[in-house]
Parts: structure tokens; C-alpha cells; sequence
């Protein structure tokens, strides 16, 4: 029987954050049930806690670096004595075949599943941008309307498109309404089912919570003007 190899791509801005964080603050207790979390401690993000350094790689699409990541997760999984691993970070969910083709060498030798959260698309894309209007790489400028009907937004919304490039690779793919999930289950406890981790309990991380949209629209506004702010107090006010 194949080991596993569990891929959770997101999507943005539903609850990744806890889950990355329990994951993170759990990493020991998995292990001991036979669950690798890797190491997150590689660039160019390691103090976020999911998995940046695969992200930028794929990203990168540089086949040196690519490789020399692909060997670290592999030795990692072996040497842990594991039966699966669990891949987090949300950027894997974006509309790119580079994502999914660095995992597709995978699937010779591990079973490969995703995991995939989704919102109703209004809801997402609202997320999405009170996300982005907050974002120092980013700051975004442009009005909510004009923001959705961009190219790349939309594509972002296709969710059908976007989990048949992992099919294509031939993961299962898994996939459930995040606000469903929410009102049901409870985040955490739907995903630990989901990596067949059921009768482990972690600690719930804190989540990464939007603040209110009449903030963000005024937020939006400024950074259109140029204006530079420091946002944690602005918040806080």
C-alpha cells in the first residue's frame, strides 16, 4: 500500500491559517500518530508555518530548485517513519499548472489526495480582497468592482478548472463548502477526519480574521492615494 500524501491548496481565506497553526503547534503529537507536518523553517517565508518554501519553488519553475526541494520532502517523509504527509499552503490553490506538476513525480510511488476548501464565489472574492487591500507586497487600489472582473480574479473563481489540473495529475481530489463545513463540523475537526487523523485532538490556532469592509473600502482609498499607514494601529483604532 502506498503512503499518502495529503495537499492542502486552500482555497484563500478559508480558515488556512488555523489549520496551519494547529498543525504547527501539533507537529510532535501527528508524528507519534504516524502524520508528518515537514519542517515550514525554509524561505522565503519560515515564520508563517505552512509551506512556502514548496509554493516559491514550484513558482520559481527552476528544475534545480525544484528537485532539491522535492529531495528534502522525500527524505523528511522517510526518515520520519510516517505513512503520510500533509502539505499546507494556499498559494498551491492559484489557477497555474506549475502547482500541480511539481507534486505530479509523486504520484509513482504515494497516493496523492488534496484537500480543497471552498466559499461561494461573492464571499471569496470579497475575503480575497479585504486580504489584498491589507497586503504590504500588494496594497491593493483598485474599487471591489473593479477588482473581481480582472482576469486573474476571475480565473480564481473557476474552482472546477483549477482541481482539474490536480486530477490531471491524478490525485483525488477532495472538496467542501467551507461555510457548511463551519456550521456542521468545525473546521479543525473536518480536516483531521479528512486526513484520516479523526482521533487525534490539536489545539485550534488563532485565526487570521478579516476586519470590517467599511474599513477596507477607506483602507483602499488611501493606498490609491499613495497615502502610506501604518496598519495594526489604524486597525486597532
Amino acid at each position: 500500500m502506498k503512503k499518502k500524501i495529503f495537499i492542502h491548496i486552500g482555497t484563500h481565506k478559508t480558515g488556512t491559517t488555523t489549520i496551519q497553526k494547529s498543525l504547527e503547534a501539533g507537529r510532535e503529537i501527528l508524528a507519534s500518530n504516524g502524520i508528518l507536518y515537514p519542517q515550514t523553517n525554509r524561505g522565503p517565508w519560515p515564520e508563517l508555518g505552512k509551506h512556502t518554501s514548496v509554493f516559491a519553488t514550484a513558482y520559481s519553475l527552476d528544475p534545480e530548485k525544484i528537485n532539491q526541494e522535492k529531495e528534502i520532502l522525500i527524505q523528511e517523509f522517510e526518515e520520519s517513519k510516517c505513512t503520510s504527509m500533509v502539505i499546507s499552503e494556499e498559494g498551491l490553490s492559484e489557477p497555474e499548472e506549475r502547482y500541480s506538476d511539481f507534486f505530479e513525480s509523486f504520484s509513482k510511488d504515494y497516493e496523492l489526495i488534496v484537500i480543497c476548501y471552498c466559499r461561494r464565489q461573492d464571499l471569496y472574492i470579497e475575503s480575497l480582497y479585504n486580504q489584498f487591500v491589507r497586503e504590504l507586497v500588494r496594497r491593493e487600489t483598485k474599487s471591489i468592482n473593479h477588482f473581481w472582473q480582472t482576469p486573474a480574479i476571475r480565473k480564481r473563481m473557476n474552482y472546477h478548472a483549477i482541481l482539474e489540473l490536480w486530477k490531471r495529475i491524478g490525485a483525488k481530489v477532495i472538496v467542501m463548502d467551507f461555510e457548511g463545513v463551519i456550521k456542521n463540523q468545525g473546521l479543525l475537526n473536518s480536516f483531521m477526519t479528512t486526513i484520516e487523523a479523526g482521533n487525534v485532538k490539536l489545539k485550534e490556532g488563532v485565526s487570521n480574521e478579516s476586519p470590517d469592509m467599511n474599513l477596507i473600502l477607506v483602507l483602499s482609498r488611501i493606498n490609491n492615494l499613495g497615502i502610506k499607514v501604518d496598519l495594526t494601529p489604524l486597525m486597532r483604532s
